[in-house]
């Protein structure tokens, strides 16, 4: 979608779901949206709250990288019947020449959370990385009390790798990924 700003037109991708906007954020966008007035911002982005735009600032500024070996791509997602803004998917770590991606995403209105949702979000979101970005692997990382995210990623086909420990002032995570021939695989029909 273009938007036109006082100085130029912005496009944000978007791609849709049957319930959600997903609006697309990467370095160049999320620059380009720092940049603006809050009013522009608030109207590109879809923000209804100032609290919205507090946490675009602070997620955004946080993965602005110079490494030019990784980067990112997001989905900002919108309720498709309201426009509002409910959370967020997509790759945070993308290391380009090694095609893989870190998966992260999160529900930031909790009266969005436990409808089916980010589980409609992230279908598109691994169809675009492994297609159209062409990945070999994603990984995603969970605290292991996390049993609504366990069970999201392995509805997808995630496994369980490893279990990441450390000093008792640090919580383990649990390593899952994904490769593109398990996700091709489960994409195929079944033969027979």
């Amino acid at each position: 979608m273009l938007h036109k700003t006082r100085n130029t037109l912005l496009r944000l991708p978007e791609a849709r779901t049957h319930r959600l906007i997903l609006r697309e954020i990467n370095p160049g966008i999320a620059r380009a949206v720092l940049g603006l007035s809050t009013d522009e911002a608030f109207r590109i982005l879809g923000c209804r709250t100032k609290a919205d735009w507090t946490f675009f600032k602070q997620r955004y500024r946080h993965f602005e990288t110079h490494n030019q070996r990784l980067s990112y791509r997001n989905w900002l997602l919108a309720d498709a019947s309201t426009g509002k803004l409910i959370g967020d998917c997509g790759f945070h770590t993308w290391w380009l020449h090694n095609r893989q991606a870190e998966l992260g995403y999160g529900m930031w209105d909790i009266a969005y959370r436990r409808k089916g949702l980010m589980a409609e979000a992230m279908e598109e979101v691994i169809r675009i990385g492994f297609q159209e970005m062409e990945l070999e692997r994603v990984e995603a990382f969970v605290g292991p009390d996390n049993s609504a995210s366990i069970s999201l990623l392995q509805k997808f086909g995630f496994r369980a790798r490893a279990r990441l420990t450390g000093p008792a002032d640090v919580v383990d995570t649990l390593a899952f990924t994904l490769h593109s021939q398990d996700y091709q695989a489960a994409l195929s029909p079944p033969r027979g």
